[in-house]
């Protein structure tokens, strides 16, 4: 399986400043970030199967307007989002949160990966994002790239959902257009949704079996426009630990000052 370990104590034979990016036993590479921000990280987090980072403009190409192209996937499996139609990508944004880098996905825009080998739940998502906005629209934060499992706003005000065949999920007043760090679990009848490390679905306890075979960022490939903006995504490929929830949520708060 992919591991991701962000050390807690810096080990002595590399720079202060740096995070340790770890795949299977043999494979080490390093990065260095503008601070040392995931002191208190230091668990090891298995089964990523995609991280998308806003915040390391080396995984974002874009062009001399800031319109991003391609969001790559740093986990090393090689899920790059994309975007070939120029109207349609979204904005790279300078020090946008937490003084880190983000992606607007303003308006129509969105990315989307390849279609990948279809998994089964249980699979994860921890993710920061600006809330979308109260309207009439239902704004997709992702969807799978088969519309089977979603993560959304429904029209309703404050409605904050998750889907792969039923809904669940609760009604958070004051969330919308809001920064929030969040993990989605979809497991069947044991689904989570925490928004700022507090466990949330009150509507629903189940949002059936649907699976994954690719994400879309920011829509429903081409509807349900999310209007939102994203700092970093993570993907597990099963259900994590207590800990592992507890460590990634830290981690997601610190660095991006929620």
């Amino acid at each position: 399986s992919t591991t991701i370990s962000i050390l807690q104590s810096k080990p002595t034979n590399v720079e202060t400043n740096s995070i340790l990016v770890e795949k299977d036993s043999a494979r080490r590479f390093w990065r260095t970030p503008s601070t040392w921000e995931c002191s208190n990280f230091g668990k090891s987090l298995t089964n990523l199967h995609a991280w998308y980072d806003a915040s390391d403009l080396s995984s974002v190409t874009k062009d001399s307007s800031n319109r991003v192209s391609q969001f790559n996937d740093k986990s090393g499996n090689g899920r790059h989002l994309s975007q070939a139609t120029s109207g349609s990508q979204p904005l790279w944004v300078s020090e946008g949160q937490n003084g880190k880098d983000l992606i607007d996905c303003a308006g129509s825009r969105f990315m989307k990966t390849s279609t990948w080998t279809e998994i089964s739940q249980p699979y994860t998502f921890f993710f920061t994002a600006l809330m979308p906005l109260n309207d009439s629209a239902d704004r997709m934060l992702m969807d799978s790239i088969s519309n089977t499992s979603l993560i959304y706003k429904q029209t309703t005000n404050d409605r904050f959902l998750m889907y792969a065949g039923s809904n669940a999920g609760a009604t958070m007043t004051g969330y919308a257009n809001t920064w929030r760090y969040v993990t989605a679990i979809f497991d069947g009848t044991n689904l989570t949704y925490r928004f700022d490390g507090v466990h949330k679905n009150t509507e629903g306890t189940t949002v059936g079996t649907g699976t994954s075979n690719g994400l879309i960022l920011g829509a429903r490939d081409g509807s349900g426009f999310s209007n939102s903006k994203f700092g970093e995504i993570i993907m597990v490929a099963g259900n994590p630990t207590e800990q592992e929830i507890t460590d990634t949520e830290a981690y997601l708060k610190k660095k991006w000052g929620l």
